[in-house]
């Protein structure tokens, strides 16, 4: 179990509904021709007061814009329904190009998203909407959809949701996150850092036939150690992330994803472990004490 005191273990008992809508077809909206379904919003991050404001450092840069992104945008969110009290919004915010469009807006513009909407609550049956949104500054969003009818206000409320999106998305280059769900249902995603993903679960059950828990991703530091072939030589072992990323914990799926920023800083540190092999500067004698 979750410590009870804890951000994480709030925002799975809020969520917990969500969690459990994998099985229902959502036919009132479609992406390309398939139907919207409650996965298609797996690995939503929660926005949720009172909770979200929890998770220490956490920052979403609202200025970031397309033009800001190292990646396409496909950022999911999950929030209360301000019109329903006790109900939930999952939002997909996906960029898409004007083939994707074509054939849904009267006329394309530089910048476009597809955004879906899925509303559900404990005692009513799951909605799920979706428009496509332009932009010519990638700031003030307007519906494209061909049946869509102007609405101002509907503009600048989607318009805030892509900008958060985008926010989000920019963050993800920095933060890492785990994402939490039973298997085979949505996954619940949360910011943390490397730290963070692995105390969230440390209190995990040590797998049957194990004598301990598998290590979680993390960084190794750089540091030397003897050559289990010479022990006359030491070898050097660059920083590198090693651990397991996707495991189970009890009913429940977990992953663990570090940030765009780790992930390229191994990649980096790797490229260079194999340029010192060559050189052979990733050796030296071995040091007794």
């Amino acid at each position: 179990m979750l410590p009870k005191d804890t951000a994480i273990h709030r925002l799975t008992e809020h969520l917990v509904t969500f969690m459990a809508l994998s099985d229902i077809q959502h036919r009132e909206a479609a992406f390309r021709g398939k139907p919207l379904r409650a996965m298609d919003f797996s690995g939503a991050e929660p926005l949720l007061p009172g909770v979200h404001a929890d998770l220490d450092d956490y920052l979403i840069f609202r200025d970031a814009g397309p033009r800001d992104l190292t990646r396409p945008l496909d950022v999911k969110i999950i929030a209360e329904d301000t019109d329903c009290a006790g109900d939930f919004v999952a939002h997909r915010v996906r960029a898409i190009t004007p083939k994707q469009a074509r054939g849904e807006v009267r006329r394309p513009l530089p910048y476009m998203v597809d955004l879906a909407h899925l509303f559900f609550s404990p005692d009513k049956p799951a909605l799920a909407r979706r428009w496509i949104m332009g932009s010519t500054d990638g700031v003030w969003w307007q519906s494209l959809t061909n049946a869509a009818i102007p609405d101002p206000t509907l503009d600048a409320q989607f318009s805030d949701i892509i900008n958060v999106g985008h926010g989000i998305r920019f963050t993800q280059d920095y933060f890492w996150s785990v994402q939490l769900g039973w298997i085979g249902l949505p996954l619940i995603r949360i910011p943390t850092d490397p730290v963070g993903a692995r105390e969230v679960f440390r209190l995990r059950d040590i797998p049957e036939g194990k004598a301990r828990r598998a290590a979680l991703r993390h960084w190794v530091e750089e540091h030397w150690r003897k050559d289990r072939r010479d022990p006359s030589e030491e070898v050097k072992v660059r920083e590198h992330l090693r651990g397991k990323t996707v495991f189970t914990w009890g009913d429940l799926q977990c992953i663990i994803t570090p940030s765009t920023y780790d992930i390229e800083r191994a990649r980096e540190a790797k490229i260079r472990r194999e340029e010192e092999r060559l050189t052979g500067e990733d050796r030296r004698p071995a040091v007794f004490v």
